[in-house]
């Protein structure tokens, strides 16, 4: 090691030089280039040393965020955040239930129908409706107020359907009667009428229900004819052809048949124009012909002349002779007691009825000598 001043030896542990007393400096053995090298990097080292120490001590002085405080209020914020949301959410649900809740739907609609806004108040009963579909009691507001706006095919279902869920609900069947009534469709009210077994809902149908005629008598009689019995009020019409009694003849008196099979067909209507169920009715007709007539006296000798009779039922002709021959239409008609003739004589009578049937003839024997 040698001295930087003087270049003297240095000796091993000497701090200043012995000859020239300058304080001892390692003077290392590169050459100028490298040590000059080695000199810039120390000191950009030193300068970059030094900037950090700057940067660092600023970064002290900057006060610090405490992070333990920065955690506790992050959690604290989210926990209120989460609350708040909860109670929002609750909120919402809450309202959502109520706004969409049967009751809720029920006191809006009487609302509406009280300030006669029934075009709103058919969206909460139909909504009310959908959440509850059994409730006659919201059907019944929703058919009230489809007729308020004069909507009878949409009230019609509603109520049908009221009697589909309650069989006996006298208030849907009465408002049904009115709502046919005021279309004066009285074929449907009597249909309506047919599904009815309870005996207060058929009061309802009186005044629009007519009772189907009937036949009086269940066997024919020629002299009587037959008999239809009727409500009182109605018109009943007839058919002997088996047409559509509508387009019948109109019913006044006793209906006479022909021999034969006949099927009468008949049918009643009241002032309303509401027609009863239809009556069918057959009947086999076979006439019997009259008995024979009966002559008083009915034959015999005699001195003294006589009057001969013969009896003839209402509705009969009788017919008769006096050689034995049987009577025909040309012969003579009976219309007032006979003469008795002189001598051995055969009076014939045969009787002849409205259907120009022909008795048994009866002969008796007259003698008359005087």
């Amino acid at each position: 090691m040698k001295c930087a001043k003087c270049g003297a030896e240095l000796k091993v542990g000497c701090i200043y030089c012995s000859v020239c007393g300058q304080e001892a400096q390692i003077v290392p053995d590169y050459n100028l280039l490298e040590d000059d090298l080695l000199k810039e990097l120390l000191r950009d080292e030193k300068k970059q040393g030094e900037a950090g120490k700057t940067r660092k001590s600023a970064e002290e002085k900057k006060p610090q965020p405490k992070k333990k405080k920065k955690k506790k209020t992050l959690v604290i914020a989210a926990a209120v955040g989460a609350v708040l949301a909860l109670v929002i959410l609750i909120v919402l649900l809450v309202n959502y239930n109520h706004n969409n809740s049967y009751d809720y739907q029920m006191d809006k609609a009487e609302t509406c129908i009280a300030d006669k806004n029934y075009a709103k108040a058919q969206k909460y009963l139909e909504r009310a409706v959908e959440l509850q579909e059994d409730s006659t009691e919201a059907l019944q507001l929703l058919a009230d107020v489809y007729l308020a706006q004069d909507e009878k095919d949409d009230a019609v279902d509603i109520l049908k359907r009221m009697i589909e869920i309650e069989k006996d609900n006298k208030e849907a069947y009465q408002k049904l009667i009115e709502v046919y009534a005021g279309l004066e469709d009285y074929e449907a009210i009597a249909e309506l009428s047919k599904q009815v077994t309870d005996r207060d809902i058929l009061d309802l149908f009186s005044d629009y229900l007519v009772t189907a005629p009937v036949i009086e008598e269940s066997d024919y009689d020629e002299e009587e004819g037959l008999h239809i019995s009727a409500q009182t009020g109605t018109t009943t019409y007839y058919t002997l052809d088996g047409s559509d009694p509508k387009k019948g003849k109109e019913y006044e008196d006793a209906i006479f048949l022909e021999e034969g099979t006949t099927t009468i067909r008949m049918i009643s209507v009241n002032e309303l124009g509401i027609y009863s169920e239809e009556t069918e009715c057959t009947f086999e007709v076979e006439f019997e012909p009259p008995e024979a007539p009966e002559v008083t006296p009915d034959g015999g000798s005699f001195n003294v002349p006589q009057q001969i009779t013969i009896d003839v039922p209402e509705g009969c002709r009788a017919y008769y002779t006096w050689d034995g021959s049987d009577p025909t239409a040309n012969s003579e008609r009976y219309n007032a007691p006979l003469e008795m003739p002189e001598g051995n004589n055969i009076l014939s009578v045969i009787l002849v009825d409205k259907n120009d049937r022909w008795s048994e003839v009866t002969k008796c024997n007259f003698i008359y000598i005087p």
